[in-house]
């Protein structure tokens, strides 16, 4: 049974979501869009493509805010870095007991891991 805050968390993260892809989360939405988007997901999921964020430092807030509170991370980092598929990711990794909180951590290593190539390119 999810918490008041739960459900206040997955309202801010679908407004997010509203706002930076707003033909994903229309009532009108067309299947072949959601698939396409799913497909996305999935392709991002078994690369393990995390974003590049600009900053090292949100790399690091990120990558350690999955560590403790899984998929916050990984949302703030899709939210950041304009990636409504990252976002999702994010939620998935929230809503999956166990597993979720390794791949969360799995994800926060990779966003640190990621911020710091960034830098280290600029």
């Amino acid at each position: 049974m999810r918490t008041s805050f739960e459900g206040e968390a997955i309202a801010i993260i679908i407004a997010a979501l509203a706002l930076r892809a707003p033909h994903f989360c229309s009532a009108t939405t067309h299947p072949r869009r959601v698939m396409a988007f799913l497909a996305e997901v999935q392709r991002e999921i078994c690369n393990g493509e995390v974003p590049a964020l600009p900053l090292r430092w949100w790399g690091l807030f990120c990558g350690i805010l999955n560590f403790f509170f899984f998929g916050w991370g990984t949302v703030v980092a899709g939210i950041r870095s304009d990636r409504p598929t990252t976002v999702f990711i994010g939620v998935l990794q929230f809503i999956v007991p166990v597993f979720g909180w390794l791949w969360s951590m799995v994800w926060g290593y990779l966003l640190i891991s990621r911020a710091e190539q960034y830098n280290s390119l600029i």
